[in-house]
């Protein structure tokens, strides 16, 4: 498993619109219960807007980073580069409701 976190620049409530807006399209075409994707989370932080998601593999990753980009680019996401890593370990713990 690896993680990835992104860190986008600019106004938290900007930053959502265009997150919203990106989330929508490719929800439409991405099926999310098959890409690999194991958790994703989004949320304003001081500097912009935080990407923190949880993938089965790279090439899971790459793959939906291809389809990805041009939505991101349609809306004027700002460009921002990604840390990935490889998760030794993931233990699931209470949800908040």
């Amino acid at each position: 498993m690896i993680g990835m976190r992104i860190d986008f620049p600019g106004k938290s409530d900007e930053l959502r619109k265009i997150y919203e807006a990106v989330n929508d399209d490719i929800g439409r075409t991405v099926d999310f219960k098959t890409n690999g994707l194991v958790m994703h989370t989004a949320g304003p932080i001081p500097t912009g807007w935080r990407v923190l998601d949880f993938w089965e593999s790279q090439a899971k990753l790459d793959a939906f980073t291809q389809q990805l980009m041009p939505v991101i680019q349609k809306h004027g996401l700002p460009a921002a580069a990604p840390e990935i890593w490889d998760v030794e370990n993931a233990t699931p713990g209470k949800r908040k409701t």
